[in-house]
C-alpha cells in the first residue's frame, strides 16, 4: 500500500521504512524514496480526520504543518518533518494561539473535515464515564472522580458562560510535537484535533513547566487573545485552564481507550491516571 501511494506521488521507495514512533495509538515510519525521505502515518479510524485538518491548515499556514502528499482511510504520507533549525524565535504556544484565533468563525469547516465538537458542557459526563472503569483507575481514584463531578460541572458552566468562541484545538500540544524550521513553528501529530474551548490546549504544555515559566508562557498566550476578549473573561479563562484542560485530556484518553481497546499499553493507562490526578488536584484548587 505504501509503494502504491508513493507511486501516485511520483516517488519510489528505495529502502525499508524506519520507525519514528510506534505505539497503540498510531505508527509513524520514515520511508526513503527516490527523491527524499517521507513520513507514513497510520492511525485508528477515529483519528482519520488528521490529514484533512493538516491540509486545511496548510492553505493559510503552510509553514506551520507538514506537507501532505497523499492520504487514504486512516493513513497519510507527508514530507519528512525537518530537524530543529537554528535558534527559535518567539514561543510556539503563542504561535498556536494565533492559529486558534484565525479559526474563530470557521469551525463548521473543521467539523465537515471530521473534527469532533467537544464543548465544555459535555466534559463532566465524559470524564465521569471513565470512573466506571475501575480496572483502569483503581477503586479509590474512580470514587474521587465521581465525587468531583458537581465541582467540574460548576466550573465548566462558569467558563462556558464567558462566551469564548470554540476554535481548533490540537489536543496533544507539547514540545515533542513542535519544531522550529527556521521560518515558523511547525506543529504535527494532530490526531486529537477537535473543535473545543481554545484554552484547554494550555494544560499539557504548561503541566511540566516550573511556576515562573508557566506564568510567563500563559501570559504570552493570553496576550494573543487579549484583543478578542474582555479582560475579566481572559483572567477567568487563564485561571481555569489547568482544570478544564485536564478534564479535556481525561475525556481524550477515554476516547483513546475506546479506540485501541486491548492494545492499550501501560503507558496509555498511566497517562490516563496521571491526568485524572491532575484534574482532581486542579479542582481542589478551585474548591
Amino acid at each position: 500500500m505504501i509503494d502504491a501511494a508513493l507511486a501516485g506521488c511520483g516517488l519510489r521507495r528505495t529502502g525499508p521504512p524506519e520507525p519514528v514512533r510506534l505505539g497503540g495509538i498510531s505508527a509513524i515510519l520514515r520511508v526513503p524514496t527516490s527523491d527524499r525521505p517521507v513520513w507514513f502515518k497510520a492511525v485508528p479510524p477515529v483519528f482519520a480526520h488528521e490529514s484533512r485538518v493538516i491540509a486545511w491548515l496548510s492553505t493559510t499556514e503552510p509553514d506551520a504543518v507538514p506537507t501532505v502528499l497523499a492520504s487514504g482511510d486512516a493513513w497519510w504520507i507527508a514530507d519528512d518533518v525537518p530537524d530543529e533549525a537554528g535558534t527559535p524565535r518567539g514561543d510556539w504556544l503563542e504561535a498556536h494561539a494565533r492559529t486558534q484565533v484565525a479559526s474563530v468563525g470557521r469551525v463548521d469547516e473543521l467539523v465537515a473535515l471530521g473534527c469532533p465538537r467537544r464543548p465544555l458542557r459535555v466534559l463532566p459526563a465524559e470524564v465521569v464515564a471513565l470512573a466506571d472503569r475501575e480496572h483502569v483507575l483503581g477503586r479509590e481514584r474512580a470514587m474521587r472522580l465521581r465525587l468531583a463531578r458537581p465541582r467540574l460541572e460548576q466550573l465548566c458552566a462558569e467558563v462556558s458562560a464567558l462566551g469564548i468562541a470554540p476554535t481548533l484545538v490540537h489536543g496533544d500540544l507539547h514540545r515533542e510535537n513542535v519544531r522550529w524550521t527556521g521560518r515558523a513553528w511547525l506543529r504535527f501529530d494532530w490526531t486529537d484535533a477537535c473543535v473545543a474551548h481554545p484554552f484547554v490546549d494550555l494544560a499539557l504544555p504548561l503541566s511540566t513547566e516550573p511556576e515562573e515559566a508557566r506564568v510567563r508562557r500563559a501570559t504570552g498566550y493570553g496576550a494573543v487573545w487579549a484583543p478578542h476578549l474582555a479582560p475579566p473573561s481572559l483572567r477567568v479563562a487563564l485561571r481555569t485552564a489547568p482544570a478544564i484542560g485536564a478534564a479535556h485530556q481525561v475525556a481524550s484518553y477515554r476516547r483513546i481507550l475506546d479506540a485501541i481497546g486491548a492494545a492499550a499499553r501501560e503507558q496509555t493507562l498511566r497517562r490516563t491516571r496521571d491526568w485524572v490526578d491532575q484534574l482532581l488536584d486542579a479542582l481542589h484548587g478551585h474548591a
